[in-house]
């Protein structure tokens, strides 16, 4: 019986492991992760992509 790749890769990405965030946002740049709605609006607001 032959497994389907498709299958297995949802399996693995969907296990739950990645459930909860992580500390990764807090670890590297120390400071609190921010929402990307709210990130973005600031940056748009910044002129940056004008």
């Amino acid at each position: 019986m032959r497994s389907d790749p498709l299958l297995d890769l949802c399996a693995e990405v969907f296990d739950g492991r990645d459930a909860s965030p992580g500390s990764g946002v807090l670890d590297a740049l120390n400071r609190k992760p921010r929402d990307l709605g709210d990130a973005c609006r600031a940056a748009a607001a910044s002129g940056v992509w004008r």
